[in-house]
């Protein structure tokens, strides 16, 4: 018995890496629930790419000009889609079976749907949060607890309205999430690890956040900066020291970095920012 088709395109955004958009497709084709479409954007990749439109007949594959980021990328995916509805999706992850079948169920009642994960090279590990009764945007004034593109799906007319900012580096998702609730979009969150989320692949955000040199963090603030006014000035400076502090366990001169924080965030931001920190490490 043929899958339920679902009025839904998935937009596939990749750069680099064919074999991981090889295993993020085949996560595609075994969905409960099929999408209508498959889009594919590879951001004009320097590696040699398998003719993928030969996998299926629903996929249309665009290999771009130059390499413009992520989230032009997205943006031109959005503009080709013709479907009610649009999924997301980075090369680098990897859908559950029942990731579109959840999704489907909320998708008619809100603009756009997030969910939980699963950490891929982390098994049984998951980024499952609870809002205990309080709306999405209090959350949200305090950073992204919730998932990356790869967990969000939406209403295509409200997403191609608001569409992704191409001249941020980091926080898309979270700066998405912001400006469709400003514009009172009604956002809903499934507390369920709906997909596997594969933390420092190569040329990925986090890779290159590791990579960071302390003269290079301010325009890790940029998305920060553009809320500023929205989140609140604590909250505004909690998000600084979380930019400059991000994976300093992993980065050489760590009093460097802390002395940044200190001068962007203040000292009541980066110690919050550190004492959290330690804490999730000693609970590990």
């Amino acid at each position: 018995m043929e899958n339920k088709v679902a009025d839904i395109t998935v937009i596939i955004t990749t750069y680099n890496r064919p074999d991981y958009l090889d295993a993020s497709l085949k996560s595609v084709f075994k969905q409960n629930v099929s999408p209508k479409k498959i889009i594919i954007i590879n951001d004009c990749s320097t590696i040699e790419y398998p003719n993928v439109s030969d996998l299926d007949t629903r996929i249309l594959y665009i290999k771009l000009d130059e390499s413009q980021g992520a989230n032009y990328a997205r943006n031109y995916g959005v503009s080709l889609c013709c479907t009610k509805y649009v999924a997301f999706l980075d090369d680098d992850d990897i859908w559950k079976d029942n990731f579109l079948e959840e999704h489907m169920k909320k998708l008619g009642d809100y603009d756009l749907v997030l969910c939980g994960y699963e950490f891929m090279n982390k098994p049984n590990c998951f980024n499952l949060h609870s809002l205990n009764g309080s709306s999405i945007e209090s959350f949200l004034k305090k950073g992204n607890p919730f998932c990356g593109m790869s967990g969000v799906t939406g209403k295509t007319e409200a997403i191609r309205l608001v569409g992704f900012d191409n001249e941020l580096p980091n926080g898309q998702d979270w700066d998405l999430f912001i400006r469709m609730t400003k514009k009172n979009f009604q956002l809903h969150y499934i507390k369920k690890d709906l997909f596997f989320y594969r933390i420092g692949s190569h040329d990925g955000i986090t890779s290159k956040a590791k990579k960071l040199k302390v003269e290079e963090v301010n325009k890790r603030y940029i998305s920060a900066d553009k809320h500023r006014e929205w989140m609140g000035e604590t909250n505004y400076k909690i998000r600084l020291a979380e930019q400059t502090l991000t994976w300093i366990h992993l980065k050489e001169n760590k009093i460097a970095w802390v002395v940044k924080s200190f001068q962007e965030a203040g000292f009541y931001a980066t110690a919050k920012v550190l004492y959290l920190k330690f804490v999730r490490k000693i609970s590990k």
